[in-house]
């Protein structure tokens, strides 16, 4: 690959970025949401919490892809005004749109992972389907079959979606009993278990005899008035 596909897959990598921090909000408060009811003890209501967040993370993500595909066409003149590289970014934005689709799925599955303590098993799953999948797969479609961007465009989609399948099984086959319990039980060996319910008490605690002392203030100020 030249000068220009090197400057087109970066200005591609900048778009999807983009994609990529639209969505990262939501997989953060699923991951909240749900690490809450673990540790909670409510393994149910994390299991409906990680559905609903994966539902929610695909609609938000098929409809930032549906804006992408409406400016397509003038996406590219945002970012060059070379007609070389709004052709070659033209090309690619159709497999992109695909890839944004697998990518929130995929996020939102690592997310929920992460939330059951399960990060170590999320992180080897992106390696092996980074290093396994992707890369390999790229350098075939570009050393190979020279196909240059849309050999690798499509290596990383297809990447992300290896690597979404894998974590949406071992999301659906999770056993949230076990995973709650885990978390409770490391919550109470470092010391944080119920945290935010002693600090909600030792607010409402202080608030009391705040409460209480104005009371009996005001009582000795008509005290002295009736006097």
């Amino acid at each position: 690959m030249g000068p220009a596909e090197v400057s087109a897959w970066a200005i591609l990598g900048y778009i999807w970025e983009t994609f990529e921090a639209s969505t990262e909000g939501i997989g953060d408060a699923a991951e909240v949401r749900v690490a809450f009811h673990l540790g909670k003890g409510n393994p149910e209501m994390a299991r409906i919490s990680s559905q609903k967040s994966m539902l929610l993370g695909t609609i938000f993500g098929t409809f930032l892809t549906s804006l992408f595909f409406i400016i397509g066409d003038t996406l590219p003149t945002w970012f060059t005004d070379d007609v070389t590289l709004q052709e070659m970014i033209r090309s690619l934005l159709p497999m992109i749109g695909i890839g944004n689709v697998t990518m929130t799925f995929g996020f939102m599955c690592w997310a929920i992972i992460g939330a059951q303590g399960r990060y170590r098993l999320a992180t080897l799953v992106a390696f092996v389907t980074t290093w396994g999948v992707t890369l390999p797969m790229a350098a075939v479609m570009t050393y190979v079959f020279r196909f240059n961007l849309q050999g690798i465009t499509s290596s990383v989609v297809i990447g992300y979606s290896v690597a979404m399948t894998v974590m949406s099984y071992i999301v659906l086959r999770s056993d949230w009993a076990r995973l709650s319990k885990i978390i409770i039980d490391l919550n109470k060996i470092t010391g944080g278990e119920d945290s935010s319910d002693s600090e909600g008490e030792g607010a409402y605690s202080s608030s009391s005899s705040s409460a209480s002392s104005s009371s009996s203030s005001e009582d000795s100020d008509d005290d002295d008035d009736d006097f």
